[in-house]
C-alpha cells in the first residue's frame, strides 16, 4: 500500500500539474526520497512470503481454537 508521504507520493490520476510537481519534489529533495525508500522497504516486508505464511498460520490457530 502506498501511504502518501510515507511510502510514496499520491497524486490525482488526471492532474498532470500535480504529477509534475511531485516529480520535481523527488528530484530536488534527497531526504524525501530516502524517507520514501525506507518507508517502502519497511512496507514491503509485510508482504514477504514468510510474513504472509505467519499470518496464515496465526489465522488457522485462531480458527481452530474457536
Amino acid at each position: 500500500m502506498v501511504r502518501d508521504g510515507e511510502t510514496g507520493l499520491l497524486v490525482d490520476l488526471n492532474d498532470h500539474e500535480e504529477m509534475a510537481r511531485s516529480a520535481l519534489r523527488l528530484l530536488e529533495d534527497e531526504e524525501l526520497v530516502e524517507q520514501l525508500t525506507t518507508g517502502g522497504r519497511e512496507e514491503l516486508t509485510k508482504y514477504s512470503a514468510e510474513s504472509v505464511r505467519r499470518q496464515w498460520v496465526e489465522l488457522y490457530r485462531e480458527l481452530v481454537q474457536r
